[in-house]
């Protein structure tokens, strides 16, 4: 899953190609951590104290990792050398796809319904976005909250004017006929008061049923892309466009999408696969 860390420590990589010729004179590197690495990937340094990070993301140089201790930023214009510049010590269950705003400096953290309670479980009826001005990386502030029947993942579309938020399993109150919880998205254009839309999103994707739906990624061309059970399937979120399930033209919007198209599997659950969990669709494809 993009920018999910798969070890147990957070290894900071960089193709060979890309390094400076001064780094590639260097003192020798480091022994890399036990573990498998990509050909044409060297190891240049890992931080320790990640060692619980779920997600990182970026904007320019800095490095944002949501951990289950907190959000940290680190420094890491030198790959061999990163540092810490700040930190937001809290409790985080999972946040499994930290997303940033780089223009507005904003960072969205999701708030699992098995964050609540203790000891952690789905039934708990609701998540939560959290919205963290990082615009100094040292001294990063939450800007809001806003509580949701959803909470996993949250990405941005529309150039984060809207965050859709998904997963987990359904919880108590939510209707018996789901298998899991869709989108619920917010209109985040006023980042301090975020404002919920007015339905789910992504319902019926199983073959007709409401499911699970895992995280959202988004396309150059702007279409949200929704990985979970029984597929992936694609979203306009802007412009006015055919509905490939209706055959009528509409407006898009973050509340409002616009079907675009996708496609079926059984291989959605971790049992058979994990595609929910481990699709990935760049943003310049």
């Amino acid at each position: 899953m993009r920018r999910r860390l798969l070890t147990a420590v957070a290894a900071a990589v960089l193709p060979l190609s890309f390094l400076p010729a001064s780094a590639q004179t260097a003192a020798p590197l480091p022994e890399p951590p036990a573990g498998a690495i990509s050909p044409g990937v060297t190891f240049l340094a890992n931080i320790p104290e990640l060692r619980t990070a779920i997600s990182i993301d970026f904007i320019g140089s800095t490095m944002f990792a949501s951990t289950v201790t907190g959000i940290y930023a680190y420094d890491v214009a030198d790959p061999a050398a990163p540092h810490l510049v700040g930190a937001l010590p809290q409790y985080i269950w999972e946040n499994e796809d930290v997303q940033v705003d780089a223009k507005r400096k904003l960072l969205f953290l999701s708030r699992d319904p098995r964050g609540f309670t203790s000891p952690a479980t789905t039934a708990f009826p609701y998540g939560a976005v959290q919205v963290i001005d990082v615009s100094n990386p040292a001294l990063m502030q939450q800007v809001s909250i806003t509580t949701l029947p959803s909470g996993h993942t949250t990405s941005c579309v529309d150039s984060c004017r809207y965050t859709w938020t998904a997963g987990p399993a359904t919880g108590a109150g939510q209707p018996a006929d789901w298998g899991g919880r869709p989108v619920f998205a917010l209109d985040m254009r006023d980042p301090t008061h975020p404002v919920p839309c007015p339905h789910p999103i992504d319902e019926h994707r199983n073959d007709g049923k409401t499911d699970y739906t895992h995280d959202v990624q988004v396309d150059h061309a702007g279409v949200a892309w929704v990985s979970g059970s029984g597929g992936v399937r694609g979203y306009w979120v802007t412009g006015r466009h055919r509905n490939a399930q209706t055959g009528t033209l509409q407006t898009a919007t973050g509340c409002d999408p616009v079907p675009y198209g996708g496609g079926g599997t059984d291989l959605g659950q971790l049992a058979k696969g994990g595609v929910m969990h481990n699709s990935l669709h760049p943003s310049w494809a």
